[in-house]
């Protein structure tokens, strides 16, 4: 099912322009609880702090960003891991503390290309020499990778099995580890005494889209969206089955996040469109919203922002508007049912179903067959409030869809289910 655009979903806001980080596409984004900024990265190497309206430049990245995390040394100084492309350098880990950004030097430190912080250590992956190893820190010393002591290290996951490291995630004490051909999960506290338990094979993750959506972890593949479980990754579980043909064409350059306040796992693919799947109703059900620009990259950190490809990042914030409000014309239309070949056309005949289920407004239902923009009659053309939702129409047609929508909200209105009776109409011979 789609929704055409944001304003035919009833919406409980909308995203304004946060700042603007250069002109180039926006690549990454992340927020420093330590000092409540945003921080941005874009294609062009240039990194930026951001508060609403100001983008003030980072001096110091010599190449794209890739990653970031936040740590607190054993000195309690708070900084930022930055990993950046190799490109000409000899490293890739540098550190910012607010003021002053330089490469990570010490012992063994690895040019790796993400990073991510967990219980007081550094851990990095992504070395394209040494692609399936998670290196990690001592405790408390982003500049300290190797010991007598073991005080760092390094952890091969199925060495030899099943492709390189192409993304990972720490969910739930564990750290959930994404190889070309399989799914790692690595649990425990201490690197050393990890055990890589194999999940589950699968097809390659697209990096940026594994998701912690609170109750469990969902990732992109270039055949649909999944969620993490023990056994196997089937196309019954996949939650794009139902629009696959339109979604796993534009997968491949996906970027996810989830937004707690939204309730939903939301796509952006690089384009003007965001795809957006309800978790907290019908995972399986998606909402397609076009967006004025170009949309790289999403993140959810103090709120959910998007990034486009001039720059501009913006956050979502909510209308203050309540959900019960007559201000709001609530609607919704489908995609196209396929009815049968042209010699087998369908006669449509009556619409009826809880089409105004909490009777809170007045509903009216729109049937549009062959693809076409226009409705067909329908009588009644709406329902008020105690109305029987019935309506008589005599039409035949190869594709149906159905639209509805509710004004004079009194209350939050309510769209059941529906049933379209019909005939099956003389071949044509």
């Amino acid at each position: 099912m789609f929704y055409l655009n944001p304003q035919m979903l009833r919406s409980r806001g909308g995203f304004d322009n946060f700042c603007t980080a250069g002109g180039s596409r926006i690549t990454l984004m992340y927020y420093w609880s330590y000092d409540n900024l945003l921080y941005v990265a874009n294609n062009n190497g240039q990194l930026f702090k951001c508060v609403s309206g100001t983008a003030t430049p980072v001096t110091g990245p010599a190449e794209n960003v890739l990653s970031i995390a936040a740590f607190t040394d054993s000195g309690g100084t708070a900084k930022l891991i930055i990993a950046e492309d190799k490109g000409a350098q000899n490293h890739t880990l540098h550190t910012y503390d607010g003021t002053t950004y330089a490469a990570i030097t010490g012992t063994s430190v690895p040019d790796a290309e993400k990073v991510l912080t967990r219980f007081d250590r550094v851990f990095a992956t992504g070395k394209v020499a040494e692609p399936d190893k998670i290196f990690f820190s001592e405790q408390g010393d982003e500049t300290t990778w190797s010991g007598a002591y073991n005080e760092g290290g390094w952890v091969q996951v199925a060495p030899g099995h099943d492709g390189d490291i192409i993304d990972w995630i720490d969910f739930e004490g564990a750290l959930y580890v994404f190889k070309e051909h399989a799914i790692y999960r690595m649990p425990g506290d201490h690197p050393q005494t990890w055990v890589p338990q194999k999940l589950m094979s699968s097809d390659a993750v697209i990096a940026g889209t594994a998701v912690d959506c609170a109750k469990g972890l969902l990732y992109a593949t270039s055949h649909g969206v999944f969620p993490v479980n023990i056994s196997s990754q089937t196309e019954s579980e996949d939650l794009t089955r139902q629009i696959e043909q339109e979604l796993q064409a534009v997968l491949s350059t996906a970027k996810a996040a989830f937004s707690p306040e939204l309730g939903a796992y939301i796509i952006v693919t690089g384009a003007t469109t965001a795809y957006v799947s309800n978790l907290s109703n019908r995972p399986d059900v998606w909402t397609k919203f076009t967006l004025t620009p170009t949309i790289y990259s999403i993140y959810e950190g103090n709120g959910l922002y998007i990034g486009a490809s001039d720059g501009k990042v913006f956050l979502y914030n909510h209308d203050g508007y309540e959900d019960n409000s007559a201000a709001f014309t609530v609607s919704f239309k489908t995609g196209d049912w396929d009815l049968g070949e042209k010699l087998h056309r369908k006669e449509i005949v009556y619409l009826e179903g809880a089409i105004n289920a909490k009777e809170n407004a007045t509903a009216t239902p729109s049937l549009y067959a062959d693809g076409g923009g226009t409705t067909k009659t329908l009588a009644p053309a709406s329902y008020a409030t105690t109305a029987r939702n019935l309506s008589r129409c005599r039409f035949d047609c190869e594709t149906l869809a159905l639209g509805v929508a509710y004004t004079n909200l009194t209350a939050p209105c309510a769209f059941a289910g529906a049933a379209i009776h019909g005939k099956l109409k003389e071949a044509i011979l």
